[in-house]
């Protein structure tokens, strides 16, 4: 407001009240601010913008703003200051000493300088009024400020009018304008923007012709808007003064004028909207208010300010009143437009009046008409309702609170044995056993008391009583129901003895499933065993007896025919030959080698004494040794594999052709070497694997050297050799598929002992340290710890303790880690069930086994390894069993359980894991845990 507006009906007002005040506070002495006083803040409004929109914005957005931003309580003050005056030097002068007695004393925190008027009166005597405090000035426009040099303390967010933004958006709307009539009062403050907008409207005097209508009294410029020519546009600046030398309200002469002229009004100021403008490219009160509070904010905290921001942008306001007024649609609004005061219809803007009209007019009417359609829906939803529970498939009643029935449907009176509607008006107890009444009673208090939130939840599990008496198993369900005649329970009835019989058939045909699992897998081993034992039998015996008799030959050339053969030639069969039993699984190659009994004599056997059992033996290695002499393995089989083993004579000729040789030339051997057993003799010496007394080699006449004491012994060659008490492997099984554990154990139960079962990786860890296992084969994925992180922490726990992973995982990637989490053995569960024996028996020898369905993807990864595609974030233990237990949708209190941790641990590491590998959320965290390998 610019200083030289008058105000001379306030003088002498004013004057008494500064004589008034000055006597006053005269008499007192200034108040001492405390340390906890409040921040003082003194707001500078020029006295004729008392009463004006934009004061008031300005003014509620202030103090708004501090006293929710301020650390402390914040006093703001408002002194309105009549810059009319202030050429009159004793009114001037009056006007200071009242607000320098007003705040002698007291500590003035901030100065707020309201519009250009305030500012220019608090810069002249803020030395006298308030010294040391800085000033912050609110509704500036930025051309006031403009080459003026203002103090570094003098701080504020500027005004930009935006006159030019305005008239576009005012030609944009109404394409055929062809005048422009613009409308500013009489007052210096009112000329100042008249002039500033004759400079600003200066390029559009081509497009329309401007006409000024400025410093005319108010009832000539309301006649002159009131008869515009067509295509006109009216753009409204301010009026402070009218001609007549009255002082006005701007937002109220607008009004005025918007309600006269035949022509639509454009505005730059906000508060213009709402008052009969159209609307413009507005700047806000409420913004600067809040922009100031802001600064003076800033300011108490202690913090320079420096440069002021630049002015807020204007934006497009409309108001849609008068959009619709002057025939203006939406559409042609410019993106990002606000519109004010819309109506959404008729009965919004007239709703008194119809409600008025309607009373005095229908009332009565209305009201039966009422009555009447709310009776006949009722009905039609009593029908529906009824309908619906009298054919729904399943049992329906409604009880009241008393336990009354009130309705039943066909099906539950069928489903109890009662007539149609002979349990209406009866209690429900009656529908419950005797000894289930006062828990059933009990029951339906809770749920009248407390209805569940859901309208149909869960059934229950319950039992009901016949009208003869008989109880059978029922699943009941409430669902709570409001009627106007009180609150209701809708019960749904569903016989459960059907459901029940279908369950136990079930659990008897899982567990029948189960049983022929077992029988099947037990099957295929068995046929699997035969297989194998013909191939071997069929073709390795003959080779290796072949490979005997070679050997034989070779030492010593057959004699002549009677010189004395104590049997026929080779190839004759000298006594029926003796059944060559099956080789059992799992002891062929080097298994079965390492099975014998270390030291026993490798060489062909003797012939059996007589009167003693004869055991044959079979054939483990297909080539003999480099001393010539072929392995001798353990004997095995019993009488049913030799009664299996009698089925295939047929095939077997070959075999007892051969063993008739092989046994033809060690009789003729022992004819020739005859052990010696007297005391000096000499000491038997070995040669070819077999122990030989008193044998020499060809050519040589000379006896042996004795090297011992005499003594009487068993050539070792004919010692049989011992079998060795072998103990069946204890092995603990885990998996976490129960048919596959059971099938399992079944399988492994005729060649180990299985110590125990278990379904997730911290029961293996909990149960190996009791059970004490020699193997322990485990699956890879399994909850709560997986196979991998188990086996490094069994292998901690129990060195000793082989094991053997069995998983459908093919990666060599995941097989290499396994062998590096201490794994002795890695198998595929397509592999063979015999592979899984052979397996068991490598790692209690001592040795590692890998089934060949993985080796060549292992020497595929040795060979061919993959190129890292990023460094990989490695995890800690305890992370990786959090991850895993996320990612199985445990909660951290339910993990902190499984673990045996505090919850704030558990969350320690879940963020500390999405820290390390970059992520946001727990839904990230859990998808990375399901991408990544186990492990």
């Amino acid at each position: 407001m610019h200083p030289l507006v008058p105000a001379v009906r306030r003088a002498p007002r004013l004057g008494a009240v500064v004589l008034v005040a000055v006597v006053l506070l005269g008499t007192g002495a200034p108040a001492a601010s405390t340390p906890d006083a409040p921040k003082l803040v003194v707001v500078v409004y020029p006295n004729e913008s008392d009463g004006a929109p934009g004061t008031y914005l300005v003014d509620r957005a202030l103090r708004t703003t501090l006293a929710g931003g301020a650390p402390g309580r914040v006093e703001v003050r408002n002194e309105y200051v009549d810059t009319s005056r202030l050429r009159d030097a004793g009114f001037k002068t009056a006007q200071t000493d009242l607000l320098k007695r007003k705040y002698a004393g007291r500590k003035v925190d901030i100065v707020v300088a309201g519009l250009a008027s305030g500012l220019n009166f608090v810069l002249d005597h803020r030395a006298d009024l308030f010294p040391g405090a800085p000033v912050v000035y609110v509704a500036v426009e930025e051309r006031e400020l403009r080459g003026r040099p203002l103090p570094t303390d003098v701080v504020g967010v500027p005004v930009r009018r935006d006159l030019t933004g305005t008239l576009d958006l005012a030609l944009r709307l109404h394409p055929d304008t062809r005048r422009v009539v613009v409308i500013a009062g009489a007052a210096d403050y009112d000329r100042y923007w008249e002039g500033e907008a004759r400079r600003a409207f200066a390029p559009y005097a081509g497009r329309v012709e401007f006409e000024y209508l400025t410093g005319l009294p108010m009832g000539d410029l309301l006649a002159r808007v009131a008869a515009l020519p067509p295509g006109s546009v009216v753009y409204y600046l301010h009026v402070f003064q009218d001609g007549a030398g009255r002082s006005f309200i701007p937002a109220e002469v607008l009004e005025q004028l918007a309600a006269r002229a035949n022509a639509p009004v454009y505005g730059h100021v906000d508060t213009y909207v709402g008052r009969g403008a159209v609307g413009g490219r507005v700047f806000g009160f409420a913004a600067e208010g809040e922009n100031a509070a802001r600064l003076a904010l800033r300011l108490l905290a202690g913090e320079h300010v420096g440069t002021p921001p630049p002015p807020d942008p204007n934006t497009d306001l409309f108001d849609w009143r008068q959009l619709r007024r002057w025939g203006v649609a939406e559409a042609d609004l410019p993106p990002g437009a606000v519109v004010r005061f819309r109506e959404e219809s008729f009965w919004a803007a007239n709703r008194a009046q119809i409600v008025g009209a309607g009373v005095v007019c229908g009332v009565q009417a209305a009201l039966i008409a009422a009555l009447l359609v709310q009776r006949a829906k009722r009905q039609r939803a009593d029908q529906r309702f009824r309908q619906v529970v009298e054919t729904v498939p399943v049992g329906m009643l409604m009880v009241r609170r008393d336990g009354m029935i009130v309705l039943t449907n066909p099906e539950l009176d069928t489903l109890f044995g009662y007539a149609p509607g002979e349990l209406v008006g009866r209690s429900a107890d009656e529908l419950v056993p005797a000894h289930r009444r006062p828990e059933a009673a009990a029951e339906r208090e809770r749920h009248f008391a407390a209805p569940p939130t859901r309208a149909a939840g869960p059934g229950r599990e319950s039992v009901g009583r016949r009208k003869d008496g008989a109880e059978f198993p029922i699943e009941v369900g409430l669902s709570p129901l409001h009627t106007a005649e009180g609150p209701f329970v809708l019960a749904s009835v569903l016989d459960l003895t059907a459901r029940r019989g279908a369950e136990a058939d079930l659990r008897a045909s899982q567990q029948e499933l189960k049983s022929l699992a077992g029988h099947l897998l037990q099957a295929q081993e068995l046929e699997r065993r035969r297989i194998a034992r013909e191939l071997h039998d069929d073709l390795n015996q003959s080779l290796a007896l072949l490979t005997v008799e070679l050997d034989l030959l070779g030492q010593q050339p057959p004699a002549a025919p009677g010189a004395g053969d104590r049997g026929p030639r080779p190839g004759g069969v000298e006594r029926p030959p003796r059944p060559v039993p099956p080789t059992p699984p799992g002891q062929t190659g080097a298994v079965g080698a390492h099975r014998r009994r270390p030291g026993a004599v490798q060489g062909t056997r003797p012939a059996p004494r007589a009167g003693r059992e004869v055991h044959p033996f079979r054939v483990v290695g297909g080539r003999p040794r480099a001393d010539g002499a072929v392995p001798v393995p353990d004997r095995a089989g019993g009488a049913a594999e030799r009664g299996e083993a009698r089925k295939h004579d047929a095939r077997r000729g070959r075999v007892e052709q051969l063993a008739g040789r092989a046994s033809a030339a060690r009789q003729r051997r022992r004819s020739r070497v005859r052990p010696r057993c007297r005391p000096g003799g000499p000491r038997p010496r070995e040669h070819a694997g077999a122990t030989v007394p008193g044998w020499r080699p060809p050519g040589n006449r000379h006896p042996p050297r004795r090297r011992h004491p005499a003594r009487c012994r068993r050539p070792a060659r004919y010692v049989r050799e011992r079998r060795d008490a072998v103990t069946r492997p204890r092995v603990l099984l885990a998996d976490d598929h129960r048919l596959l554990r059971e099938a399992f154990a079944r399988l492994l139960e005729p060649d180990c002992e299985v110590v125990g079962a278990v379904g997730d990786g911290r029961a293996l860890l909990d149960a190996a340290p009791a059970l004490r296992p020699d193997v322990v084969v485990l699956d890879i994925a399994m909850p709560q710890l997986n196979g991998l992180d188990a086996a490094r922490q069994l292998k901690h726990r129990l060195p000793d303790v082989k094991v053997v992973f069995l998983t459908m995982n093919e990666d060599p990637e995941i097989a290499a880690e396994a062998f590096r989490a201490g794994a002795s053995g890695y198998l595929l569960k397509n592999s063979a069930a015999s592979e899984l024996i052979q397996a068991i028996r490598e790692v209690t020898a001592g040795r590692s086994y890998v089934t060949p369905l993985a080796t060549q993807g292992l020497v595929n990864t040795l060979l061919h390894p993959r190129e890292p595609v990023s460094k990989v974030v490695e995890l800690s233990p305890r992370q990786r069993e959090v991850l895993q237990l996320l990612a199985e949708g445990h909660t951290m209190k339910e993990i902190a359980s499984v673990l045996k941790i505090t919850p704030r641990t558990v969350a320690f590491h879940k963020y500390s894991m999405m820290e390390m590998l970059g992520l946001k959320s727990n839904a990230e965290l859990i998808q990375y845990a399901v991408r990544r390998p186990i492990g």
